[in-house]
């Protein structure tokens, strides 16, 4: 797949559905409960998909969500701004069992990923986060796993 910035595409408007698309949030590798996996599409289908440390299979669990809160989600990214972050590295710090938050959005023949991780960021770091808020919002309201991140973390010098 080629990248958003490939096409030629500034900040592609998700609201807009002029094309249908696919989100993917998922959490996994830090201090935390488990790892979670949320995809989401523009026609309305979504899958949860939750593993407790130490559990040998996953949950998974599909809905049906409603056209409000797809274009509600589609605001977050679009009005944050989210699919022109880059991610670059953490200049001077990292930070530790914070694990993987990570977004990508495709669509056709393009997709972009943007994450946040030990050693990396994003300019913006709150349009990731107003995502998930997002997304724990959801109607038809998700099982606690959506929220699963650390337990906590801490930032010390590189």
């Amino acid at each position: 797949m080629r990248s958003i910035k490939k096409l030629g595409v500034k900040n592609p408007k998700l609201a807009a559905r002029r094309v249908a698309w696919t989100l993917t949030y998922s959490w996994s590798g830090g201090m935390g409960p488990g790892t979670v996996t949320f995809v989401l599409n523009s026609g309305g289908r979504a899958t949860l998909t939750s593993k407790r440390h130490l559990e040998p299979n996953p949950t998974i669990s599909d809905y049906d969500v409603g056209d409000d809160e797809i274009v509600r989600i589609a605001r977050i990214v679009d009005q944050t701004r989210l699919l022109s972050q880059a991610v670059h590295p953490r200049e001077g710090y990292v930070v530790r069992d914070l694990g993987r938050f990570s977004v990508t959005v495709s669509s056709g023949d393009f997709s972009k990923t943007v994450f946040i991780d030990e050693r990396h960021t994003i300019a913006d770091p709150r349009a990731l986060s107003k995502l998930r808020q997002a997304l724990i919002s959801m109607k038809p309201r998700l099982p606690k796993s959506i929220a699963w991140g650390p337990y906590g973390t801490a930032t010390v010098s590189a």
